[in-house]
């Protein structure tokens, strides 16, 4: 019989679950959706949770109802991600926003009406009835949820993530592994974050808050290599001449980049997180 602490357990992972789930359809009801930037970039957050939450569950239970799910959530997250990655570089083209720029601007803004279009039509014919069944029969899955056994598979998730990242931060200096580390660091906060919703802890916590510093610094510059990527391929794309007045823009964006990804690095090579035991062991 399980006891009082592991039924609480499975309770905080419950809410924590429906939590995201309800923040979901919450967005997808919202008519202003595809018109804000925000709202798409949390939709995208609770996407992100809420897959991390079913990978978790599959490591459980083969069987359990997650395959519909995340197909119904790939329809949405791939076109969110296409709209939010045109307005992440309308955004970050601003800030370098010098002449030789405006033609590709004038791309740019073209690019993020023509996602905007697509996402809307995918939105206009998206199954919101299978979305809730899948979330309703996730529900009555975690009903029945072994909660002893739901937590230490998550701090075997947790372990294998870290040292996974410290793998991969090991090989960074001959390889470009930031990409994969932003994978596994953001999965990795998820599952530290149920953790704790589930067994509070101060130095939990403080695990939580140093990835969040991380994963800030590395998103940002993701955000630039996603833009200069964009560029280089307009630059290609396009006469000599323009190609003449971006080049010393791409070269701005180059030494942001550079400095960006130092950043990153210098962050992930002092983080203890990665060789912490998990909090609240």
């Amino acid at each position: 019989m399980a006891s009082k602490g592991s039924k609480d357990n499975a309770q905080a992972f419950h809410d924590h679950y429906r939590q995201l789930a309800d923040k979901l359809h919450s967005r997808l009801a919202n008519d202003h959706l595809a018109d804000d930037a925000e709202l798409i970039h949390t939709l995208r957050v609770s996407i992100k949770k809420i897959r991390a939450i079913l990978g978790l569950i599959t490591e459980i239970d083969k069987q359990a109802p997650v395959d519909d799910y995340l197909a119904l959530l790939k329809l949405i997250f791939r076109p969110a991600g296409k709209l939010r990655e045109t307005q992440i570089n309308l955004i970050l083209i601003a800030k370098t926003d010098k002449p030789g720029l405006g033609t590709f601007r004038k791309h740019l803004e073209r690019d993020a009406d023509k996602q905007l279009r697509r996402f809307k039509k995918v939105l206009e014919h998206f199954d919101n009835k299978a979305l809730l069944k899948s979330d309703r029969d996730l529900d009555v899955w975690l009903q029945g949820v072994d909660e002893t056994f739901l937590v230490e598979q998550i701090r075997c998730n947790i372990e294998s993530r870290q040292l996974l990242i410290r793998s991969l931060i090991a090989g960074i200096s001959d390889k470009d592994n930031l990409h994969p580390i932003r994978i596994n660091v953001r999965a990795l906060s998820g599952m530290l974050t149920l953790l704790y919703d589930m067994q509070p802890d101060k130095a939990l916590k403080a695990e939580i808050d140093e990835i969040k510093s991380i994963l800030d610094a590395i998103g940002t510059w993701h955000d630039y290599d996603v833009l200069l990527a964009c560029l280089l391929r307009f630059i290609d794309r396009h006469p000599a001449e323009i190609k003449l007045q971006t080049t010393a823009r791409m070269q701005q964006l180059e030494q942001e980049l550079a400095g960006r990804k130092q950043a990153a690095i210098d962050l992930l090579s002092q983080a203890t997180c990665f060789i912490k035991p998990v909090g609240g062991a």
